[in-house]
């Protein structure tokens, strides 16, 4: 999933000699334009492929509902609760938890940044601004991983997954289900996105917003944005930690404090190891995308991997390059976009530039995996003297 050097080698050839390919009732997408288009209509839907995923995990919201009544006004929902200022308050909490969890083991010169940094952070963000904590640690890691794999990697639908996966989402269901009656019973006024969504129900246009649909809401957000998470740091610092002429201008930035040039360098390094390197897509009926006829019925593999390093629109795509224009897709594009780009986007280079600043950053070992995920990344670096 994560190594998409065979991606990349297969769909070069491809996206030369036949750009669109049929194998099956899949097919594949792999020029840059043809992908984008795709994320973008309305025809390419996600209902038939994530929603019947994420109904069984009892978290069914506008992440796998195709663009109706219920999506629009679940995204108008959403846009009210979670607010643009709220980025100061984001990069507060990555820069924060990250000098704390850095400061906790700055004596021992190692830290993981899967397991104790990145995806604790993660669970930090889901308790403090989602509103979510879980009864512990492992639980919610627990329950968003099972969940995670079945709706978006379980592409086999591998029975065994999908039953773990149920299991999970029955106790995520029940937890969240207790914890909302609990605040609402206290009366507990927080400012979160739970906290703001309960706020919501006295105002007559949210009569729709009941328990059961703030609990959903926030299960998916917790639940899209732990692994993904770790998983886009942990990869972007492996790429960067093989490539020391990169890593050491994307470290003058972190040092010098340049969040945005950080950023760049974080967003280039994800194109040579996606967290998601395809997207699907169905089409109900017959369509057209980029000269080709895709038959009703089909399952379509948008290669993510393959579009952002189509030559037709990057400069050079083999090389890496912090400073280009064309926009990424690691968040998708179109009304499906992430919901939490934003949130990434002011996270992220905060967790990244906690961990360039520290002197002699050096690996320690590769990258343990869970399935697809990275469950250890081990990186030393030179302690404090006294």
């Amino acid at each position: 999933m994560s190594d998409t050097r065979f991606l990349r080698v297969l769909s070069a050839v491809l996206r030369r000699v036949r750009p669109i390919a049929k194998f099956g009732n899949t097919t594949l997408v792999t020029r840059y334009a043809d992908v984008v288009e795709a994320l973008q209509r309305d025809d390419f839907l996600v209902a038939p492929i994530y929603g019947v995923k994420l109904d069984a995990a009892y978290i069914s919201s506008l992440l796998g509902s195709d663009r109706d009544d219920r999506y629009e006004r679940e995204a108008a929902m959403l846009r009210t609760v979670a607010r643009r200022e709220d980025l100061v308050r984001i990069r507060q909490l990555g820069n924060t938890r990250a000098t704390a969890a850095i400061g906790r083991v700055a004596a021992t010169g190692r830290i993981d940044v899967a397991g104790e940094f990145s995806r604790t952070i993660a669970l930090d963000l889901a308790a403090d601004y989602f509103g979510l904590r879980g009864p512990d640690d492992r639980s919610m890691a627990r329950w968003t991983r099972d969940i995670f794999y079945d709706v978006f990697l379980n592409d086999a639908n591998e029975p065994a997954a999908h039953a773990v996966a149920l299991e999970s989402a029955r106790e995520l269901r029940d937890y969240a289900t207790t914890e909302l009656a609990r605040r609402k019973s206290e009366n507990e006024s927080t400012n979160d996105l739970l906290g703001r969504m309960l706020g919501l129900q006295s105002q007559p246009e949210y009569a729709w917003l009941d328990d059961d649909a703030i609990r959903r809401s926030v299960s998916n957000l917790v639940v899209a944005s732990i692994d993904t998470t770790s998983m886009f740091l942990t990869f972007a610092l492996d790429v960067l930690l093989r490539r020391p002429n990169q890593l050491r201008r994307a470290q003058a930035a972190a040092a010098s404090d340049d969040l945005d040039a950080v950023g760049r360098f974080i967003w280039e390094a994800a194109r040579f190891k996606q967290p998601t390197p395809y997207l699907f897509r169905a089409v109900g009926g017959e369509t057209r995308l980029g000269g080709t006829t895709i038959g009703a019925g089909s399952r379509v593999m948008l290669l993510l991997a393959s579009a952002m390093f189509d030559p037709a629109v990057l400069y050079k795509p083999s090389e890496f390059r912090a400073d280009r224009d064309t926009p990424y897709l690691h968040f998708g594009a179109g009304a499906h976009q992430c919901f939490g780009a934003q949130i990434s986007r002011a996270l992220l280079p905060e967790l990244a530039a906690a961990l360039l600043r520290l002197p002699n950053l050096r690996r320690a070992s590769s990258i343990a995996y869970d399935g697809p995920f990275p469950d250890r990344f081990v990186v030393t670096f030179d302690p404090p003297t006294s």
